[in-house]
């Protein structure tokens, strides 16, 4: 989405900030507590199944295994899939984690439980990291790399992303404006991550042919 020729474009880049930070204003001041009351008024209890596959930690837990197992079997294209996505998936959860801390917004379940909502900063509990989602950055941050690497899987990669964007929605565990930031920052650097690690994969080629 953010890649032109093989190059990374600020023009959309700024275009999708710009895009993403108008919805999570709208959201966070008009729309999330009406979605999110609506939601958990007319959620099914299947989409509460099979939602934590989006964790980082599912994620990295995965990818790890691949790399490993791509290194022992000395398949590169393995390790080189895996390398791609572990990458896209520490800076933006790193990313996505400081914005957790520096917003210190309260989960869904405060309102649910006590009618609050609101931002308390600098706070190291997970209570309050809400905004962005980190099911949604771990997500498109995953699966829009593997869209990258796998183009004729795009479609399907980028549809499981958004679904499982929308489940946290729909389960009540995030409100609207945390999905949509969360999936613009996975997409970012998920496209930042593909750039970076091709010119460094091209230079380490250049380097040892000269040599």
């Amino acid at each position: 989405m953010f890649i032109k020729n093989d190059k990374l474009s600020i023009k959309n880049i700024v275009v999708g900030f710009v895009i993403s930070g108008i919805l999570a204003v709208l959201g966070i001041f008009w729309l999330d507590l009406p979605v999110h009351v609506w939601m958990i008024e007319h959620q099914n209890i299947l989409w509460d199944r099979g939602t934590q596959m989006g964790a980082a930690k599912i994620w990295f837990l995965v990818v790890g295994s691949c790399f490993i197992a791509g290194w022992i079997l000395k398949n590169k294209k393995i390790t080189r899939t895996a390398f791609f996505v572990m990458m896209s998936l520490i800076s933006a959860s790193a990313f996505a984690w400081i914005l957790k801390f520096g917003f210190g917004r309260m989960r869904p379940m405060f309102y649910d439980a006590l009618g609050q909502s609101g931002f308390y900063p600098f706070t190291f509990s997970d209570a309050f990291h809400s905004f962005p989602s980190g099911h949604t950055v771990a997500t498109f941050a995953g699966m829009v790399m593997l869209g990258l690497l796998f183009k004729k899987f795009k479609p399907l990669t980028w549809t499981l992303a958004v679904l499982m964007g929308v489940s946290r929605v729909i389960v009540g565990a995030h409100y609207p404006s945390d999905v949509i930031v969360g999936a613009f920052i996975g997409m970012v650097f998920a496209d930042i991550t593909y750039i970076s690690c091709n010119k460094i994969i091209k230079k380490t080629k250049e380097k040892q042919q000269k040599n």
